[in-house]
């Protein structure tokens, strides 16, 4: 007989606050903040898991232990019919598929997708996804069952509640409509979203979807972005300090945008004061990753600037009275090359800055961290960000014509299907 463990939470790792494992806590296991809550509060152990194999039991510790909690194994000794009869014990989070057929089948009967969207009524449903309204029924059902509740609950159902909520491990299968979560350990173990590679043809989704979330609130996304401009004309003026506060803030401001489009993702609207929302949210990482852009760039500038114009002055090269033209064609293959170097250099600069301000925004990222992981995922699908950008600088072009008025919708469309684009390759949710 195989030993089994039950997963039991314990307290706060000494560094860990509950607010930083809430977080974590929620991203790893889909839970609400209210039973995060709830479980870091716990003056007692919680168990998590009953009944897990040993083999998946030290994945739950990992995954615990990157929440920053401190967690241990209690091992079980029943009797095989029992273990099969509580594969899917009462109060218990279930993040594996139950081997118990009934309870797989009563499991599927309370995650069928519904015939009827919940917030507009169209039954043209596909993969959880409602096609006239756009959202995600999974999400906003969720959304809707962690709303307090109305005034008017009588006493006996407020005296159920309150015996429900003090039990935080029963609260963590009440959501019938939780995105399975089967692969979320091994997906996620280390804390981090891990990239996957898309196809090319997926930069076209990634535009018809930005479009959908232009769309919804257009008045609100185009206001944003006068704002935002606005804002960066002012600051531009401003000798100096001006354009660094310009260069420093702009990965907070994208982090905004994110922010606006997770929203309507989650059944909600995006807003004006999106544009604002990276200040109260992780605001020191997302300024780190514009000093560090600046960096960056500033130390390949001077390192190939350099060496360019010390090999051209040692070669006697250099004439003070030559143009621009007239120094290309004196610099040789070997500046060339060395040009190139730094321009490549500086692509992978940019593709380490793409999705930074959005993996630090919605996955609690450090600046280097989300910096590390936005090359990993660009590189991963320089294919379809090629397809993408190409496409991108048409519907530019596009947009100039008519006074240049077609650009409020192309740039926040753009933006927009680069958050599409995040969830797709980060959280594989295309």
């Amino acid at each position: 007989m195989s030993s089994k463990y039950n997963i039991v939470y314990s307290c706060l790792q000494d560094n860990i606050t509950a607010e930083i494992f809430v977080t974590r806590f929620c991203k790893t296991f889909g839970i609400s903040e209210a039973k995060a809550e709830q479980i870091a509060a716990s003056s007692s152990d919680v168990t998590i898991k009953k009944n897990v194999p040993g083999d998946k039991a030290a994945k739950y510790i990992k995954a615990l232990e990157a929440c920053g909690a401190i967690a241990y194994l209690q091992e079980q000794e029943k009797p095989q019919e029992q273990q099969v009869e509580q594969a899917q014990p009462r109060g218990s989070l279930s993040l594996e598929p139950i081997e118990d057929e009934h309870v797989q089948q009563v499991q599927q009967e309370e995650t069928q997708q519904p015939e009827v969207c919940p917030k507009c009524g169209s039954t043209n449903i596909k993969d959880d996804e409602c096609l006239d309204c756009g959202i995600y029924i999974s999400k906003y059902t969720a959304n809707l069952e962690h709303a307090p509740e109305p005034e008017s609950t009588t006493a006996d159902s407020q005296q159920d509640n309150i015996k429900q909520d003090s039990d935080p491990t029963r609260q963590m299968d009440t959501n019938p409509y939780a995105t399975p979560q089967a692969d979320l350990i091994d997906s996620v173990a280390d804390g981090e979203p891990q990239p996957e590679k898309v196809s090319a043809g997926s930069a076209t989704a990634w535009l018809g979807r930005g479009y959908w979330h232009f769309k919804q609130n257009p008045f609100a996304w185009i206001g944003t972005l006068i704002i935002f401009i606005v804002l960066s004309m002012g600051l531009s003026f401003v000798p100096l300090i001006g354009v660094l506060a310009v260069n420093l803030l702009s990965p907070v401001i994208m982090a905004g945008f994110s922010i606006g489009a997770q929203e309507q993702d989650n059944g909600g609207d995006f807003r004006i004061g999106h544009l604002f929302a990276g200040f109260s949210q992780n605001f020191g990482a997302l300024v780190m990753v514009g000093v560090f852009y600046l960096l960056f760039i500033i130390l390949i500038g001077a390192v190939f600037g350099g060496i360019i114009g010390l090999t051209m002055a040692g070669s006697g090269m250099i004439d003070s009275n030559a143009g621009p033209e007239a120094m290309m064609n004196s610099m040789g293959p070997i500046g060339m090359i060395l040009m190139l170097l730094a321009l490549m250099l500086i692509i992978f600069v940019a593709m380490a800055y793409y999705y930074a301000p959005t993996l630090i925004a919605l996955d609690n990222m450090s600046a280097l961290a989300a910096m590390k992981m936005s090359l990993n995922g660009c590189l991963k699908n320089w294919l379809a960000l090629l397809v993408f950008g190409i496409l991108a600088f048409l519907l530019l072009v596009v947009g100039m014509i008519p006074a240049m008025l077609g650009l409020l919708v192309v740039i926040p469309m753009l933006q927009a299907s680069i958050y599409v684009s995040y969830r797709d390759i980060f959280h594989h949710q295309g």
